[in-house]
């Protein structure tokens, strides 16, 4: 008889143990991206470039994040009619959606990068 120790686990085990995994990591993303959703609101509404005359506009900045299992989003929006107005006219002198997440997006994947190594998932 072979000395030492055997370590016999099921199929059933390592699966149970892999699906628990991927229930953590999406929990990590799903509150990483509601985090960065609400800074992304603030960082909007602080920087907007736009003189305010009644503060609608810039009260009118959202974000919403949506997660799926595999699917998780952030939206900025404007809740004024004029919202578009301020993002595509004068040549986007007073856009502020599209900055805001383009300077934000890369933040957040490298925040999912690291989070991702401390996990040791590649």
């Amino acid at each position: 008889m072979a000395e030492g120790v055997v370590w016999d686990i099921g199929p059933a085990v390592v699966v149970r143990h892999m699906e628990e995994m991927a229930g953590r990591i999406n929990a990590i993303i799903t509150t990483s991206v509601d985090y960065f959703a609400t800074r992304v609101e603030t960082e909007a509404k602080t920087n907007a470039p736009w003189t305010d005359r009644t503060g609608n506009a810039r009260n009118g900045l959202k974000t919403q994040a949506f997660h799926k299992p595999e699917e998780h989003v952030i939206v900025l929006f404007h809740q004024v009619p004029y919202g578009i107005f301020l993002e595509v006219c004068n040549d986007g002198k007073y856009a502020i959606i599209e900055p805001t997440i383009k300077k934000n997006a890369d933040e957040l994947m490298k925040t999912m990068g690291r989070l991702f190594e401390r996990l040791g998932v590649e």
